[in-house]
């Protein structure tokens, strides 16, 4: 399974700040605060990715070959490398957000001439909390030397396809297998009908409870407090309310997690990462 975003994600490059996670006794507490306020809501939702697992598949500059597997993908040779080493330097706005570390699977596209010089295309499926392929490529082309160096390339009008959120690691097999969701809590009233200057009345919410709306990410969705078949007969500004500390507080957690919920789609469907070809093709029967 995937999704595409409407928007563009650009990839983690180097120079970006440090994730930022809260520490993880603080981080606990808050998910446990969150879990006992919106039981109904969170049942069944993860926190917590093997994401350092994942990580440990490389160290510093290695790279190593590594085998990929999505709907799109049907157990195709990659190499895998850290985020930073595809040599960009430009670094991230600093008033953004840190995105959490990564891992890279660079696919080459079989060469091809063009001009009398050997180029390929590669493309690069970013592996973290979230599988994400971002339609952006560069064009390598090959020197007298017999090296690939970057001579080019393209920037997608498409969002990232995302495949899935990170959901098991061990030494063989990475598995996305999670639905990635977004957490988008809102202000849940209670309504009250407030009069108009001129006469009339209209509803006015109030922030003294705060309601948590659980939607796929990248999703379009929305929320709404309804207030019956009570005629609105006037449209005065309400009055602006103190917002609940709850509002903010359950905001931060969200901008600090990336939650998930599992699939019901069975392994041999789960966007996955390999270091053995047979492996993967033994648990797709479909890459065969």
């Amino acid at each position: 399974m995937r999704r595409t975003a409407g928007a563009l994600l650009l990839m983690v490059i180097a120079g970006s700040p440090a994730w930022a996670q809260p520490p993880a006794a603080s981080l606990a507490t808050e998910i446990a605060w969150a879990r006992t306020s919106w039981p109904d809501d969170l049942r069944g939702v993860h926190f917590h990715s093997p994401l350092r697992k994942l990580l440990s598949w490389v160290r510093g500059s290695q790279q190593m070959t590594v085998f990929l597997y999505t709907d799109e993908h049907r157990c195709r040779r990659a190499t895998l490398l850290r985020a930073d080493q595809t040599g960009d330097e430009g670094g991230g706005d600093a008033d953004e957000p840190a995105a959490p570390p990564s891992l890279l699977a660079k696919l080459d596209d079989a060469p091809r001439m063009e001009d009398g010089a050997r180029v390929r295309t590669v493309t690069f499926v970013q592996l973290g909390l979230l599988m994400e392929q971002e339609s952006a490529f560069n064009i390598e082309q090959r020197g007298p030397d017999g090296r690939w160096r970057e001579v080019g390339g393209g920037a997608g009008s498409e969002g990232p396809t995302v495949y899935g959120a990170l959901s098991y690691v061990d030494d063989r097999v990475a598995r996305w297998q999670g639905e990635p969701l977004d957490i988008r809590p809102y202000c849940s009233g209670p309504v009250e009908w407030l009069a108009c200057a001129t006469g009339g009345e209209r509803p006015c919410e109030r922030c003294d409870q705060v309601a948590l709306l659980l939607a796929p990410l990248y999703g379009l969705s929305g929320h709404g407090v309804s207030h019956g078949n009570r005629p609105v007969t006037c449209r005065d500004a309400c009055p602006k309310y103190p917002e609940n500390p709850a509002l903010q507080r359950v905001s931060d957690l969200a901008s600090s997690v990336q939650p998930w919920q599992p699939r019901k789609a069975p392994l041999s469907l789960a966007p996955s990462l390999y270091r053995d070809r047979d492996e993967c093709r033994r648990d797709h029967p479909s890459a065969r």
